[in-house]
């Protein structure tokens, strides 16, 4: 439940450029309703660059005929052994 004193700093975890606001300053909102909208392109850019690592990682790692599991295994393993 809400204290009905305004906020000073909203944070949000996403790192992005604000698109849009949808509310105005004093305006009431309800609990969980979008107060702004992030400029998501720079994220859906780097997301696809990662998904293309993975890819290659993955296609790489095929090429060897390893699984992942394997890799991950072979790469923790103590050096003593």
């Amino acid at each position: 439940m809400g204290t009905g004193r305004p906020l000073e700093e909203v944070v949000s975890p996403v790192e992005g450029h604000v698109s849009a606001v949808h509310a105005a300053h004093g305006q009431r909102v309800a609990a969980g309703a979008a107060l702004v909208s992030f400029d998501t392109g720079q994220l859906a850019e780097a997301r696809r660059g990662a998904e293309i690592a993975h890819i290659k990682a993955r296609d790489r790692l095929a090429a060897l005929g390893m699984s992942a599991h394997v890799a991950v295994t072979v790469y923790e393993r103590p050096a003593a052994l």
